[in-house]
Formats: C-alpha cells, sequence, structure tokens
C-alpha cells in the first residue's frame, strides 16, 4: 500500500484548471495509474472530480438522486440513490449499458457532508437518508456486483470495505487561502483495489 501526502497549494502551484479543481487532479491521477477507462460515480454530483481527464475515461456513468448543474456532463446519468442503484442491479431488473466494454473499471463513492448522524431509533433513515458508512458500504457492493477492480473512496477516515483492500491513500490537507494558513482540514482518497 503506497500513502502519500498532499497540499492543496502544491496542485494550485500547476495552474489552470488545477487552482480551482484540485480534487479533479487527485482523482484522475488515481484513474490513469490503474488505467481505468470506465467510470460509476455514485454520487456525482457536479462531476467536478473529472474536469481535467473527461477526454481520458472512454465511458463515464453518474448517478445521484438529483441532477446537479453540471460541471462535467456524464455519458450517462441516473437519478438513484446508492441505495436504489443497488437494489436494482442486485436484483438483476436492471443492467448498465457500457458500450461495448467488459466491466464498469472503477466505481467513485463520495459521501456528502460525512455527517455523523445515525437514526438508531428508525433504522431505515439509514437507507433513505444514508450514513456516509452506508453509502460507502453500498458503492463497493455495487463495485463487486459489476466486478470493478477498484473503488475509489474520498472520506475523512480510511474505512474497510468488504471485497477490496487500500491500495493508494493520498492525505490531501487543505488550505485556507485566505488566511494564509494550514486550516488543519485533511481527506483521504482512497483507492481500493479488488482481492478477489
Amino acid at each position: 500500500m503506497i500513502v502519500e501526502y498532499v497540499d492543496q497549494r502544491e496542485i494550485q502551484r500547476m495552474g489552470g484548471l488545477y487552482v480551482k479543481f484540485p480534487s479533479s487532479y487527485i482523482i484522475c491521477s488515481m484513474l490513469e495509474r490503474c488505467n481505468c477507462k470506465s467510470v460509476l460515480d455514485v454520487t456525482y454530483g457536479e462531476g467536478r472530480f473529472y474536469k481535467t481527464c473527461r477526454d481520458n475515461i472512454l465511458f463515464l456513468i453518474g448517478s445521484d438522486p438529483k441532477r446537479w448543474d453540471w460541471i462535467v456532463k456524464p455519458d450517462l446519468f441516473y437519478s438513484f440513490n446508492v441505495f436504489y442503484l443497488y437494489m436494482l442491479l442486485s436484483k438483476k431488473n436492471f443492467v448498465l449499458p457500457l458500450r461495448k466494454l467488459d466491466v464498469v473499471d472503477v466505481v467513485v463513492v463520495d459521501p456528502p457532508r460525512w455527517k455523523r448522524s445515525n437514526y438508531n431509533r428508525r433504522k431505515m433513515y439509514n437507507y433513505i437518508i444514508g450514513t456516509p458508512e452506508k453509502i460507502i458500504e453500498y458503492a463497493g457492493k455495487i463495485a463487486k456486483l459489476l466486478s470493478s477492480h477498484y473503488l475509489v473512496v474520498h472520506y475523512d477516515k480510511i474505512i474497510d470495505v468488504e471485497y477490496y483492500t487500500p491500495e493508494r491513500i493520498i492525505v490531501f490537507e487543505w488550505f485556507a487561502r485566505y488566511l494564509n494558513i494550514n486550516n488543519n482540514n485533511k481527506s483521504f482518497y482512497i483507492l481500493y483495489e479488488s482481492v478477489t
């Protein structure tokens, strides 16, 4: 397993798109290193992760409960949350059209807000609203169903994902430019590789 430390300022010094999209540089470097050409992002959002490498991805599928104003337009988009997508795929009621590609090379997940709320008294809320850990867990299940070689997770800690093991971790230090000091916020970009 490789662990790297990256300061946001290092990426922004490259200029151009990297100033506005430092997370895209990290995600794209992971996708390029594992030669991933087909991507399913189960928390697609605006698609900013793909701004610096969209031309290198042959097939980009996005899924999200809401359609946002896209920065990068996917080839296909589904208005599904991760749980509904898993349910459809697991019941074999739904097949992703892959344009003659064998598999989705990588599943990407970036759970929203990383909130720590857990609705213990109303267990179903965890599946409707989705805690970050549940969203990541189900992204891993989707990756396994699709026989994806890789899973990429952006989160504030490293967690275990069934069927996948961390291969590369980038510890990303966010920088508050207006204060000119490090704001001590770190996040992890983890490239998991299939163990089967």
